[in-house]
């Protein structure tokens, strides 16, 4: 750099009359400084898609694209004005620019952010394609932990709901002695699943207690020990299966 002044001036007035491609100042005077982020107008008979495709490139040695935009039906270039090239490249002349001064200053120069090519690209985090696999294994992970805790909370409401049908028609199927003795056998079952029998259940067990021993049981014992059971199906049928 030390072969430039410490003011270098560039004078890109030329004719475009023989170049197809060419560029602008757009909202500016054409006054240019490296470091300067500008809008350039683009004259060009190339189609949208490949002016879009020079985002991330050299277009001339001191221009470097950032962005392809559409300003109303101006086609514009976003573009960071670049220091002096060490040596010019026929490939970065891919536009003539016309119509602007150019101004070097050694305070601003930026070193190889601003002679990016390659420099000024992304570099892409050596880690991502692990981590994005790290990812979909994480997410596998809970989707399988998921779908396991439903099934199983599914399961258990499934046995549960069939254990509360098989208590109603153990209830529903006491008529008799032993059907009496079978709801007493399952009195525990039955609190643990319909807690609204428990001050029932301790009723028919006191008044079953007091007969179970009988070898007969009278017609007044027996509709005392039923009218309880027809109570403790109202409260499980209450409750809700």
């Amino acid at each position: 750099m030390k072969c430039f002044s410490r003011i270098f001036y560039i004078l890109l007035i030329l004719s475009t009359s023989a170049y197809a491609n060419s560029l602008r100042p757009y909202g500016h005077d054409g006054s240019i400084t490296n470091g300067d982020i500008i809008n350039v107008l683009i004259e060009s008979d190339k189609a949208d898609e490949e002016l879009a495709k020079l985002q991330g490139k050299r277009v001339t040695s001191l221009f470097y694209v950032l962005k392809f935009k559409k300003i109303n039906e101006d086609r514009v270039f976003e573009i960071i004005v670049t220091n002096p090239p060490k040596e010019e490249k026929p490939e970065d002349n891919k536009f003539l620019a016309t119509g602007f001064k150019y101004n070097f200053d050694e305070s601003n120069v930026v070193g190889d952010f601003i002679l990016f090519d390659e420099a000024y690209k992304l570099k892409k985090n050596p880690y991502y394609e692990i981590i994005k696999i790290l990812m979909i294994i994480f997410v596998l992970f809970l989707f399988v932990v998921l779908f396991k805790f439903i099934r199983r909370k599914i399961e258990l409401n499934t046995k549960k709901k069939n254990k509360r049908i098989e208590i109603l028609n153990t209830l529903q199927g006491a008529h008799s002695r032993s059907g009496f003795e079978e709801v007493l056998k399952n009195s525990d079952l039955i609190k643990s699943h319909f807690e609204t029998t428990i001050d029932l259940l301790e009723e028919y067990k006191e008044e079953l207690n007091k007969i179970q021993y009988k070898k007969q049981w009278t017609e007044s014992e027996i509709a005392t020990v039923l009218s309880l059971v027809k109570k403790l199906i109202q409260r499980v049928e209450s409750h809700g299966i």
